[in-house]
């Protein structure tokens, strides 16, 4: 046991591995404060999560969270779990999670367009920031994150003290006056600070909003009628806030990792997304999940003398735990275990209670549909337009302490996709068949007659959509003075929901356009032709991402000569090859198109 001290917490990985493989799937073992059996077998772990769950209070390190979580979800024990569970409940429903989607889809695509091509980042730092964003709109329903230095602040004292606090002396240094610890109390002191400042101002207007918080406080229990007090909303909203961003960070970081270390995988994904092939991108989150499990270690504490399965005999007051960790690297659970390998999931399912990335029982996470939402949707965004490369895989290793982050930063760069539209897809988002143009693509010179050409069909489209046109404009080379382009004018608009066709499609027939793409896998785009004009009409839905990029392009062109010049020269030869459809052309001009973009971002920024 020698090697386990100071601190057993920080050292427990290695241990349980060797212990394991030494012993057996159950083994005990104490220190000199406390008892401790670990389980590795799914039918013992099923009789602590479902069969004995009551003979089970949470374990001391569950316990210490409450330092910063308070009595909520995580932390609490029965009757307020089960009570508060109800009312929390509401928050997480099928219909919630669809609007939280959108919330998530726009944050994510956001981030992607922030992105710099080839710029080095800390992955773990990003997916912190973009997951911070997204839970405070989602829960809040506005963008608190300015709140991310007292956030980052609190958990990263939490994660380095949380190892300490599990041993005899934890108590008495949460009490004491370390740097440290006064550090923590003030984070946690501001963080309180900012919640209940929401919570004050969702008591005006609670009613008319839809985000978590908003609704927990027009929530009652229906078994009791009971309405929680401030401060338990404070707990509740504290634990899903912070616990829920923590852990879809971390695992959005592993994901990154494991794609930009499997690029057969990645490139797999990247297909999968652009076919709209949901169960792949699934898999992928189920292996991800499976080797780095967010929550990797969960413990109790006996109430009484307990015997599992009527063969293992545990005294009042043990530690008892088991790590999803190892659970989901068993070999004969998961053969070639440390492997990637998202088709795994294509065969039979593991025993039940082998692959707990969520836990399992009453107490089974709340927010599990919501997390894998959120990595499944977040992962589709940047996997679209970029591929990963580690610097220094070398250098990547876990800190397994409350969750299982990485230890340090994780520094990677996002390298442009280029797309390739096979004939599969452009048949399946056509309406009717793809023109086959099977020859090079003719560019002629700028001319002014396009401007007017856009003027004339932006008049008749406001015209026959009134207030449903959001926005009008001009894009594409055409839109570009000077330009070379093919001879057809493309013209955005912008509708609340491009996907709500009944909103806007008959008007624009009525005057001519025909609908001649349908791509719901991307930003849900709608492309119109007129047969008497020469018009590319894109139809995106209000605030999406592709056409605030749309736009940052046309503006770069206009204004940088040196750009200008450069896309010239690269479509003018890529136009000289032979392309079997138009999108093939397109597809080709993405690289370009990315470097540009990349440096009008950057312009933007230092301005």
């Amino acid at each position: 046991m020698r090697r386990l001290l100071p601190v057993p917490f920080a050292r427990f990985p290695v241990f349980l591995r060797d212990i394991t493989a030494q012993y057996g799937n159950v083994v005990a073992f104490a220190l000199p404060w406390r008892s401790y059996v670990f389980i590795n077998e799914p039918a013992l772990v099923k009789e602590i999560l479902v069969t004995q769950q009551h003979a089970f209070s949470k374990s001391l390190g569950t316990r210490v969270l409450r330092l910063l979580l308070g009595q909520g979800l995580l932390t609490s024990e029965d009757p307020l779990h089960r009570q508060m569970r109800r009312i929390v409940q509401p928050a997480f429903h099928r219909e919630r999670i669809a609007e939280y989607a959108a919330i998530m889809e726009r944050d994510a695509l956001d981030f992607a367009d922030t992105l710099k091509a080839g710029e080095t980042f800390d992955a773990h730092a990003a997916m912190r920031a973009l997951t911070l964003r997204i839970a405070t709109e989602t829960l809040f329903g506005s963008d608190e994150s300015y709140s991310a230095h007292f956030v980052g602040d609190a958990l990263r004292l939490m994660m380095g003290e949380f190892p300490w606090m599990l041993t005899p002396i934890g108590s008495l240094r949460s009490r004491l006056p370390f740097r440290k610890t006064r550090r923590f109390w003030k984070a946690r002191a501001t963080l309180d600070s900012i919640i209940f400042d929401l919570i004050a101002r969702r008591q005006k207007d609670a009613i008319a909003r839809t985000d978590a918080l908003s609704l927990l406080l027009n929530a009652r229990d229906a078994e009791a009628g009971h309405r929680p007090s401030d401060e338990q909303i404070r707990d509740e909203i504290m634990t899903l806030f912070i616990a829920g961003h923590e852990t879809t960070a971390n695992a959005l970081t592993w994901a990154l990792v494991l794609l930009a270390q499997n690029p057969e995988v990645d490139e797999r994904a990247a297909t999968a997304v652009r076919d709209g092939d949901r169960e792949y991108v699934t898999r992928i989150v189920k292996e991800v999940l499976r080797l780095y499990p967010p929550a990797w270690i969960i413990g109790r504490e006996t109430l009484r003398g307990v015997t599992l399965n009527g063969v293992v005999a545990i005294p009042a007051g043990t530690t008892v735990f088991f790590a999803p960790m190892m659970l989901h690297r068993r070999r004969d659970f998961f053969p070639d275990p440390d492997r990637f390998d998202p088709d795994r999931w294509l065969g039979p399912e593991p025993p039940q209670f082998a692959y707990v990335p969520f836990g399992g029982g009453a107490r089974r996470c709340i927010g599990e549909d919501f997390a894998l939402t959120e990595i499944a949707i977040v992962l589709k965004a940047l996997l679209l337009r970029f591929r990963f490369e580690l610097l220094d895989a070398a250098t990547i290793r876990t800190a397994p302490l409350v969750t299982l982050r990485p230890a340090g930063p994780v520094s990677i760069k996002g390298i442009v996709r280029s797309k390739v539209s096979t004939e599969e897809q452009i048949r399946a988002v056509t309406i009717g068949e793809p023109a086959v143009i099977d020859d090079r693509i003719k560019l002629v010179e700028y001319d002014p007659e396009w401007p007017r050409t856009f003027e004339r069909e932006a008049a008749r489209i406001r015209g026959v959509l009134g207030y449903r046109a959001l926005r009008v404009e001009h894009t594409g080379s055409t839109a570009v003075p000077g330009l070379v382009a093919k001879p057809i004018v493309d013209v955005l608009l912008e509708v609340r929901d491009s996907s709500d066709e009944a909103q806007y499609v008959p008007a624009l027939e009525s005057t001519g356009y025909v609908l001649h793409v349908r791509e719901p896998n991307w930003h849900q785009h709608r492309l119109f032709k007129r047969p008497d004009v020469e018009i590319n009409l894109h139809v995106f839905s209000r605030a999406c991402a592709e056409v605030q990029r749309m736009l940052l392009f046309r503006d770069r062109l206009r204004a940088d000569p040196g750009d200008h010049e450069l896309y010239a020269r690269s479509k003018q030869a890529l136009a000289q090859r032979r392309w079997k459809y138009v999108q093939n052309y397109a597809d080709a001009k993405g690289q370009v198109i990315e470097a540009i973009l990349a440096r009008a971002r950057t312009d933007s920024v230092q301005r």
